[in-house]
């Protein structure tokens, strides 16, 4: 691996704590490293001759489709935390979808489970009446970009659908959300009910 791939690898993993393996994406995000004028040609026949990226162990790998690519961009990250929101940020341009790769092949599409296909309700909790609505699971900040729940033991719920608004206790907002209440405070009925 060369010296300039090296360099943009880990300044990109130390300052946005992942690296798009995208020559393109390189020069265009690293123009000090491989010129300005040359549209990712230096970078690219870099990119084909490093066989060996040597000092990426440890870190998580990762497939992104970006909109506007013609192919899938390899990805390494030391987490998926936000993963598809910083890679936003960095590019300016939508994530269309995101795996995180297992021995070098996609990990398997996540079995739906039981509670995501049997019901079009999923609120836990359907005798109970609250002040507040329910909150949809893409607001909360338990589900990762794989589109499962962190809490998956506490909401019963491993996949659950993100666009449909339910009422859980371990709802706990996006940091940018503008109302940053979590599920207790959003909902006591269900508290004093749990009781």
């Amino acid at each position: 691996m060369s010296n300039r791939i090296e360099t943009y690898i880990h300044q990109s993993l130390a300052g946005a704590g992942f690296a798009l393996l995208d020559p393109v994406i390189a020069a265009t995000l690293r123009p000090d490293l491989w010129g300005v004028g040359n549209g990712g040609m230096e970078a690219s026949w870099e990119f084909s001759r490093a066989k060996n990226m040597a000092g990426l162990e440890g870190l998580r790998r990762f497939v992104v489709r970006i909109e506007g690519a013609a192919q899938d961009i390899p990805v390494v990250a030391r987490s998926s935390d936000y993963l598809a929101m910083r890679i936003e940020w960095i590019l300016g341009r939508s994530v269309l979808d995101l795996l995180e790769v297992t021995e070098n092949r996609p990990a398997a599409a996540p079995q739906p489970s039981k509670a995501r296909a049997e019901s079009i309700s999923i609120d836990r909790h359907p005798g109970i009446t609250t002040v507040e609505p329910g909150r949809t699971c893409s607001s909360c900040d338990h589900l990762t970009a794989g589109h499962a729940c962190r809490k998956a033991k506490d909401t019963g719920m491993a996949h659950p659908p993100a666009n449909m608004p339910h009422r859980c206790i371990s709802y706990v907002p996006l940091w940018n959300a503008t109302d940053s209440r979590k599920g207790p405070q959003l909902w006591p009925e269900l508290v004093t009910a749990e009781a």
